[in-house]
């Protein structure tokens, strides 16, 4: 990625095209970027840091999955007309939302959150 602080920027999950068989992707090839968020100074990097990032390379949708909270979240970061992604309020329970035209559901609270 050739923008921000690191422009090799690898994010958790990355959906790109069903044909892909090299070792990296051109950012224009990513429909959505996901990051995890990790104990630590993770927050603040996969919220703020990251999806300025990917903005700024054109990623259309972001989401940032939070495991560390009692319930799991998802931000869904949509890029707009302005080249920069609207900001989204947590989403808790069952997540709707669409990639590349592909409407995805995914059940958050099946997910697996801190072990207490």
């Amino acid at each position: 990625m050739g923008v921000g602080k690191s422009p090799r920027r690898v994010p958790d999950v990355v959906v790109g095209p069903s044909d892909w068989e090299d070792t990296t992707l051109d950012p224009s090839e990513i429909a959505l970027a996901v990051e995890i968020v990790s104990p630590g100074e993770s927050a603040s990097r996969d919220y703020i840091t990251k999806p300025h990032e990917y903005a700024a390379n054109g990623i259309p949708v972001t989401w940032v999955i939070d495991i560390q909270q009692d319930r799991v979240s998802l931000a869904a970061f949509v890029l707009t007309d302005t080249g920069e992604y609207q900001v989204p309020e947590l989403e808790y329970g069952v997540f709707t939302g669409e990639v590349a035209g592909i409407t995805v559901k995914i059940d958050l609270d099946a997910l697996t959150g801190p072990k207490r």
